[in-house]
């Protein structure tokens, strides 16, 4: 006596070309997850890649599913089936624009600095200071910084007269850069040296920071002396 015929939850039968198209329908859809996971900013080449695949992906599984669709796009494309499913992906519906790209901050090197040489600006200044000449001095600091001429005489005669006349200066280096801490962007050079004056024992740290204006010319945005004393090196 023969067995009973086994139970089965699944009945029917599918074509191997139709299982075929499910399948990599499938695989595409995993695809396109991960393209969408990984870039959070694509290219617009990027998106009609996704396009394409997300299409391709919708044709496989609609080629396993009942019934039928007829396409009409723009009264010249005309498909049915799993091509239809395929033309309405990648036509029907406009690609979304790519996300602007955010400005770079210009470097150093791409920034237009001024033809004159900022560390000859920086001793030209040092100099007027040295010799008493604040008026003159003050007619080359950069005026965005806020600082009135009453104020300006008042911080020279106070902090830098009692010092003396300048027994020798020694620049100490000098740097460029489009950024410093609480100042607006734009392009900077910091000039240091390490100066002798006549009624200190020993030497003190000096820098001069200067802007390049829009004029292509630099003004002295800040001029600073260190209140501690240091050993004097090469003076």
């Amino acid at each position: 006596m023969e067995d009973p015929p086994k139970r089965s939850f699944i009945t029917g039968e599918i074509d191997v070309k139709t299982l075929i198209a499910f399948v990599f329908g499938f695989i595409f859809v995993i695809t396109i997850l991960v393209f969408t996971a990984v870039v959070k900013t694509p290219s617009t080449t990027e998106i009609w890649t996704y396009r394409i695949i997300l299409a391709l992906a919708a044709a496989g599984v609609a080629a396993i599913l009942p019934g039928f669709i007829d396409i009409k796009y723009k009264g010249f494309v005309q498909a049915g089936g799993a091509i239809g499913v395929f033309v309405l992906i990648l036509l029907a519906f406009p690609a979304p624009a790519p996300a602007p790209a955010k400005p770079e901050t210009p470097s150093a090197d791409a920034f237009v600095w001024p033809t004159e040489d900022p560390e000859f600006a920086a001793r030209k200044y040092v100099d007027l200071v040295d010799n008493g000449k604040f008026l003159e001095a003050y007619e080359v600091i950069d005026k965005g910084v806020g600082l009135p001429w009453s104020s300006f005489e008042t911080s020279y005669k106070l902090g830098r007269t009692p010092l003396g006349a300048v027994v020798d200066r020694r620049q100490t280096g000098a740097q460029r850069s489009t950024e410093l801490p609480g100042r607006p962007k734009g392009g900077y050079a910091v000039v240091t040296y390490q100066t002798k004056f006549a009624n200190d024992q020993r030497c003190r740290e000096e820098i001069v920071t200067l802007r390049a204006m829009p004029d292509k010319t630099w003004r002295v945005s800040k001029h600073d002396s260190s209140p501690q004393q240091v050993d004097c090196i090469g003076l």
